[in-house]
């Protein structure tokens, strides 16, 4: 029979040993990370990262850490409690109204959807704070937050959006300036072939009339043409040149269409 147990004993006793290998690993690891967090609780404290060092504090004041070191964990915890500030976030319009959808950003970084009207802890110093919502101008603005003091209130006010700055007046249309152009030179045209006809009109009542030939009559006849082709030009693009700057001005008389905001307002 005592031959029987003794292989049982053997392997208990491996398995203790390796059990026992296995929680010194355990034990030496946690050790290592607790004097880690130590070291960088008091490296981040001399740096002004209070929220981190904190972290780090919590961290080596556990129970499973050495006594050694949880007992200045503990003590820093308590201390680092008082000496983080704490902020509160009112953003509002121009009633007071809390506003919905406010985006805040804290040094670049966005804040969660809850952080409005909540206290919550950061490292004092200066810090950029930037505030939007649907409709609103945002707001950017430096806050220097002190050390130690409790709910600190940083009150934003929403305005509304401007509107957008109408925009200039349209030009006349380039057709205009043509066609009246077109329509001065037909005008001159008709007056100066017209008096050209009458001339050629008296040489031949004073040389050949009333039995003038069809070679005599025809630069005469020709002149005439031309002009009532100007005068019919001219008068076309006149017509044509005080409808376009009629248009022109109706669109320069227009006022600007409200925005979407400008009506909300």
């Amino acid at each position: 029979m005592p031959l029987s147990r003794r292989p049982s004993s053997l392997v208990a006793l491996a398995l203790l040993t390796t059990s026992a290998s296995v929680s010194a690993q355990e034990a030496d690891q946690t050790k290592r990370a607790c004097a880690a967090s130590y070291e960088q609780t008091q490296r981040l404290r001399q740096d002004g990262k209070l929220v981190e060092a904190r972290e780090q504090a919590v961290a080596c004041a556990q129970a499973a850490c050495p006594a050694l070191l949880t007992s200045d964990c503990s003590h820093w915890v308590e201390e680092l409690d008082q000496a983080l500030p704490t902020l509160v976030l009112d953003v509002h319009d121009e009633a007071g109204r809390e506003l919905p959808g406010v985006r805040a950003a804290l040094d670049g970084q966005t804040l969660g959807p809850g952080s409005q009207g909540v206290a919550f802890a950061l490292n004092p110093g200066r810090h950029r704070f930037r505030f939007q919502a649907p409709g609103r101008a945002p707001v950017e603005l430096e806050e220097v937050v002190v050390q130690g003091r409790k709910n600190q209130r940083i009150e934003v006010e929403l305005k509304p959006s401007a509107a957008p700055a109408a925009p200039p007046p349209k030009p006349y249309s380039p057709w205009a300036y043509t066609s009246g152009s077109l329509g001065i030179l037909g005008l001159s045209g008709f007056s100066y072939f017209g008096l050209i006809g009458n001339a050629r009109k008296k040489e031949l009542e004073g040389s050949c009339s009333p039995r003038c030939r069809d070679a005599d009559l025809s630069p005469m006849r020709r002149d005439y043409v031309v002009a009532d082709v100007a005068l019919t030009v001219g008068v076309v693009a006149i017509a044509t040149t005080a409808i376009l700057l009629l248009e022109g001005r109706n669109k320069r008389a227009e006022p600007a269409r409200p925005s979407a905001v400008a009506a909300r307002r």
